[in-house]
């Protein structure tokens, strides 16, 4: 008899210790906290007010709930809807962060000094509104299969569109007429063709067929037509090498004002403008390659 109660016991015990070790898991995981590669990002979802609970396009509430000055995956898992309106005070740069918030539904980005919109695969999105942001050169939309709402508005460089995730945004889709969208890649429903079609004002007509030329990936963006910019961070000048010569060379800040212009140049001055973030667009014949310069 002693020896089943201590067998008992001992497999019991055995699988209180497996119940723990298994709770301590699921626990730690969801206390993980997120790693931030654009830490402008992490500073703006620590500092600001980004989370809408009333479901109204504004954001009301921290989405660090705790305080603590990270964010956990449990809260990245929590929210649902994100407002993300920034400016000269967070140089967002890259959009991959948000990949960690796989239950969010409606995502907001505004006004600030983003160049490409690519790479995320939330199965949970239903809303996406990109407005306001004039550096804008991508916009890919592939991997939200579930989108239901689509609005890109102001955003005056927008040259390539993927919106090919097999459906169509028919409870809103919003993008204004434009004569700068050199391809478009869609989805073989003649509504979401339509809505595209019509919104081009220089002739081009969007296509169901993704050619390697509009690829949107990451990867695809790095491996197009390399430009060299250096030194960056730079002072007063910073020089360009270029495998094809550029036709045009423009500068920018992170509000979209051209600060300067060029068409034939290898250097662009810079000691007259303040410390910070700004982009390069340098355009060839046939595509365009967007650098983002420091300036001490």
């Amino acid at each position: 008899m002693f020896n089943i109660l201590r067998s008992y016991s001992t497999v019991t015990g055995a699988c209180l210790a497996f119940l723990v070790l298994s709770l301590s898991s699921v626990f730690g995981l969801f206390g993980q906290n997120l790693h931030f590669t654009d830490t402008a990002l992490k500073s703006f979802l620590l500092q600001e007010m980004s989370l809408d609970l009333d479901s109204n396009g504004l954001a009301d509430a921290f989405l660090d709930a705790n305080s603590d000055g990270e964010i956990q995956q449990s809260e990245a898992l929590q929210a649902k809807r994100l407002v993300i309106i920034t400016g000269q005070n967070y140089p967002i740069l890259h959009v991959g962060d948000l990949q960690a918030f796989t239950q969010l539904k409606s995502l907001h980005l505004q006004r600030n000094g983003l160049i490409d919109f690519v790479g995320l695969q939330l199965l949970n999105l239903q809303e996406v509104y990109l407005s306001d942001m004039n550096l804008m050169d991508r916009v890919d939309l592939s991997g939200c299969p579930n989108l239901h709402t689509i609005v890109l508005e102001s955003l005056s460089h927008l040259k390539h569109l993927n919106l090919k995730n097999g459906s169509f945004a028919n409870q809103s889709f919003s993008l204004f007429y434009t004569n700068v969208v050199e391809s478009a890649c869609v989805d073989s429903i003649q509504a979401e063709y339509d809505a595209v079609a019509q919104c081009f004002l220089n002739g081009n007509s969007p296509s169901y067929t993704c050619s390697m030329g509009q690829n949107t990936t990451e990867q695809g963006l790095e491996n197009q037509n390399p430009v060299i910019a250096f030194p960056n961070p730079c002072s007063n000048f910073l020089n360009l090498q270029a495998m094809e010569k550029p036709v045009s060379i423009r500068l920018f800040n992170l509000q979209g004002q051209e600060l300067y212009s060029s068409s034939q140049t290898n250097s662009v001055p810079m000691a007259k403008y303040p410390p910070g973030l700004y982009r390069l667009l340098i355009q060839s014949s046939n595509q365009s390659h967007c650098i983002s310069i420091v300036k001490e």
